[in-house]
């Protein structure tokens, strides 16, 4: 289970400060035996990817055992220059030296690279020019 803010307003000239939060659950019959991260994306209409975040979970995901929840929160600093539009937040859990070394996740939403949209969030500057907004117009 995954909670996206639902709106965030800030000044045109600062971050956006996007927090995940996630209720992650191991429902295989052992613990990964590497450590993984937790990789973030946001990509535009055309593919591109604008950001990506690489998050090292606490606990790390060789802890993560068979059917014990684990909480975190994740905080994606959008930055002020990426240009107002519709993205993808996408996630994989990867290994940090070689990207093809991921763990399959059980939710729909794969792409060819791996990995998984959690919503559709859209940026937009605001009438005044002075701010701007992000919202989560698609949630998974």
């Amino acid at each position: 289970k995954i909670i996206i803010n639902k709106e965030l307003l800030a000044p045109k000239d600062a971050f956006l400060n996007l927090s995940i939060e996630q209720n992650w659950i191991n429902v295989g019959i052992a613990p990964c035996y590497e450590n993984y991260n937790l990789v973030f994306f946001l990509i535009d209409n055309k593919g591109k990817v604008m950001l990506e975040k690489v998050y090292k979970p606490d606990p790390i995901v060789s802890k993560w055992l068979p059917d014990k929840n684990i909480e975190l929160v994740s905080i994606l600093n959008i930055p002020q220059y990426l240009p107002d539009g519709k993205y993808s937040l996408k996630i994989a859990i990867r290994d940090s030296t070689d990207p093809s070394l991921q763990i399959e996740l059980g939710i729909d939403g794969r792409d060819q690279e791996g990995r998984y949209t959690l919503s559709i969030l859209k940026l937009e500057t605001l009438p005044n020019n002075y701010s701007r907004v992000l919202k989560v117009i698609k949630p998974k």
